[in-house]
């Protein structure tokens, strides 16, 4: 979880930190813009972290290692594990499953297991990261990776919050599937609207 209504509203703590105004919306934008160029010349738009802040700064003039660095420390300081979701990690523990992290992502693996780790998600058997495997959950081709390294007699569980990529694209490649509700998407229609842009995300 990040204590926003909105995972990107963390991009604006980013950019107060740095002093940057419309930071948020530059990376948004340049986000967009690397995937597009890489869609058009590898047909894929994964891209990792690194790409998206080194166009940021050949466009912006934001420098890349600072940039790419204050975001995985505001990542660092505010994500926090999903108590219900840690509970069922440690019953399965317990249980002796295989467990592996999936997640339609531009972060480094290394930083992954960082932010897994040191929130108690501690002894994960693989992680499936969208940027290092080139294929996305949205579409099955990230999943089907998974299939393919646990084998198709493996009898599989895929766990997520979306009902696209975590479910009917689960299905589609053999997997049981559970989808667990995502509370921002639950809560939104009963949380405020008319405060500022980050207090008003934060306290949604």
């Amino acid at each position: 979880f990040r204590p926003f209504a909105t995972p990107v509203d963390l991009f604006h703590v980013v950019g107060a930190e740095l002093q940057y105004r419309n930071f948020a919306a530059l990376l948004q934008n340049m986000e967009n813009l690397c995937r597009d160029q890489k869609m058009a010349k590898t047909g894929s738009a994964e891209v990792p972290l690194e790409e998206i802040y080194t166009l940021m700064e050949r466009q912006c003039g934001v420098p890349a290692k600072l940039a790419m660095e204050a975001e995985l420390q505001a990542e660092r300081a505010l994500l926090y594990a999903n108590p219900y979701m840690l509970a069922v990690f440690q019953e399965l523990h317990k249980l002796d499953k295989r467990i592996i992290v999936t997640s339609d992502t531009y972060f480094p693996e290394s930083f992954v297991v960082e932010i897994l780790e040191r929130n108690g998600y501690d002894g994960t058997e693989k992680r499936f990261l969208s940027c290092a495997y080139q294929q996305g959950k949205y579409n099955g081709g990230l999943v089907g990776e998974i299939r393919t390294y646990l084998g198709k007699e493996t009898s599989c569980l895929h766990i997520g919050d979306n009902t696209c990529s975590d479910v009917i694209q689960a299905k589609k490649k053999g997997f049981s599937a559970i989808y667990v509700p995502n509370v921002n998407l639950a809560g939104a229609p009963y949380r405020t609207k008319k405060q500022s842009r980050m207090t008003g995300s934060a306290y949604a």
